[in-house]
């Protein structure tokens, strides 16, 4: 039982991380392109496009959240190992679960606190100044990828309390 719902979970987070992949993809190569004609616009015909600052702050915006949860799922934030390493692997394994639990509690406080700005925009129906964009759909989309990181968290530390010869889950599968 415990077995299948790894292996869900890892699958879950290997084929979530292949679909973020080729979204970001694309929306880096949209902030790419509009980069590019902003700056021949600007530099060979004088005239900028309108509101390509805003479309980069808004795929930057989309971006944010999500880049969190892959550097989570990929175990690719920076650790400071250099006193860490001098404990027990016993040690190590406390402290990181109960930096799990206290990064997924923190984290999700600002998801939420996300969601709320995201709501309290769409309320006051706030958009863009140049392009006319609402802003609420921007915000609201960085609260799920914080809250898929608190889950990454989550799966981290409980991998972490199960026993060894059942745990598996390594650096290649979380």
């Amino acid at each position: 039982m415990a077995k299948s719902i790894k292996r869900a979970v890892v699958w879950g987070v290997r084929s979530g991380r292949r679909v973020l992949n080729g979204f970001v993809y694309i929306l880096l190569a949209g902030m790419m392109l509009t980069t590019c004609i902003d700056v021949v616009g600007r530099y060979f015909f004088n005239k900028p496009p309108l509101g390509t600052f805003e479309l980069v702050q808004m795929f930057m915006a989309i971006l944010g959240g999500l880049t969190i949860w892959y550097a989570a799922t990929t175990r690719g934030h920076i650790n400071v190992d250099m006193f860490f390493e001098r404990f027990s692997k016993r040690t190590q394994a406390i402290v990181s679960v109960i930096s799990s639990f206290l990064g997924c509690g923190l984290w999700f406080l600002v998801a939420y606190q996300v969601y709320a700005g995201g709501r309290e925009l769409m309320a006051s129906g706030q958009y863009s100044s140049t392009l006319h964009i609402p802003e609420s759909p921007l915000v609201l989309m960085f609260a799920p990828g914080l809250l898929f990181y608190c889950f990454t968290q989550l799966v981290h530390a409980f991998g972490l309390l199960m026993p060894k010869k059942r745990r598996g889950f390594d650096k290649d599968e979380s």
